[in-house]
C-alpha cells in the first residue's frame, strides 16, 4: 500500500473526501501517514516535513464542513422564497 499511496502523492495533489465526520478523516488520515512513515522515513530525512504537507488536514473534505453546502443552502432558500412569492 506505501508503494502505492507513493506514486499517488508524488504524482497528484490529493484532497481527501469522506462522508463520515472530520474527526474520522483524522483518523484515516493518521493512518496512512503512519503506512507512509513505516516504510520510506529511513530514505529521505526531509519525509517528514513532506508528508505533512501531503497529509493536510486542508485539504479533507467531510459532511462537518457547511461551507461546503453554502451555496446549494442559499439556492434552496432562494427557490422557497420565489416559492412563496407566488402564493
Amino acid at each position: 500500500m506505501a508503494e502505492f499511496l507513493k506514486e499517488l502523492v508524488t504524482s497528484f495533489d490529493i484532497i481527501f473526501y469522506t462522508a463520515g465526520v472530520r474527526r474520522y478523516a483524522e483518523l484515516c488520515i493518521q493512518v496512512l501517514k503512519k503506512e507512509m512513515e513505516s516504510k520510506y522515513v529511513h530514505e529521505d530525512k526531509n519525509f517528514h516535513r513532506r508528508m505533512d504537507n501531503v497529509f493536510d488536514m486542508n485539504k479533507v473534505i467531510s459532511r462537518d464542513d457547511k461551507n461546503r453546502f453554502k451555496e446549494g443552502i442559499n439556492s434552496e432558500e432562494k427557490r422557497m422564497e420565489e416559492i412563496e412569492k407566488l402564493r
